[in-house]
């Protein structure tokens, strides 16, 4: 079993073989300090609740590598001989995948991680508070124009009924043209 802690992101995505399998390749230091080459699948990443799109926070972990049983050959495969093909020359790459490897996560991605979950409690606390102020102030201004309205109302019954009280108070009975009368006129003859 061999231990590789992953020093530097090279590359993101890249294609590794035939079988058209995602690779992020990394530069990563052996126990004695030497550095090789090695592609971790995007499954074994995905798989072990890493992000793809943050995959510098890897920097740091450690890869641990298992024996596992060949599926066409049936023979047991251990990944440090082709660990130490890389380390010979004899290849450019270590390939994990999540059947020969496993990532343990390092302190610092574990004190990110936290404060990354702290962080993002903050903000949907921050959008909790904001979303029920918002709420508080909505019902606010429904009461406020429900009072509003409800005065209106008032103000036009009451203006209506001072209407009624004047119209009782006024006679209404018919009124005549005053007859004017005309002086008589002298007739001259």
């Amino acid at each position: 079993m061999a231990k590789l802690t992953l020093m530097e992101l090279e590359n993101v995505s890249t294609i590794i073989g035939n079988n058209g399998v995602e690779y992020a390749v990394f530069s990563a230091s052996t126990v004695d300090n030497e550095l090789v080459r090695c592609g971790i699948t995007h499954n074994l990443i995905k798989n072990l609740g890493f992000q793809l799109d943050n995959l510098d926070s890897l920097i740091g972990c450690q890869v641990m590598t298992k024996v596992y049983t060949n599926n066409r050959t049936g023979e047991l495969v251990n990944p440090e001989d082709q660990l130490q093909k890389v380390l010979d020359g004899e290849s450019s790459i270590i390939c994990l995948t999540a059947i020969n490897a496993t990532i343990l996560k390092s302190d610092l991605f574990k004190i990110e991680q936290k404060e990354m979950i702290a962080t993002t409690n903050a903000k949907a606390k921050v959008e909790k508070e904001k979303e029920a102020k918002a709420k508080a102030m909505a019902a606010s201004l429904e009461r406020l124009r429900a009072r509003a309205l409800a005065a209106a109302q008032q103000s036009m019954i009451d203006k209506a009924a001072s209407l009624d009280d004047e119209e009782e108070e006024t006679p209404t009975t018919p009124s005549t043209p005053a007859v004017v009368a005309e002086p008589e006129a002298e007739l001259e003859f």
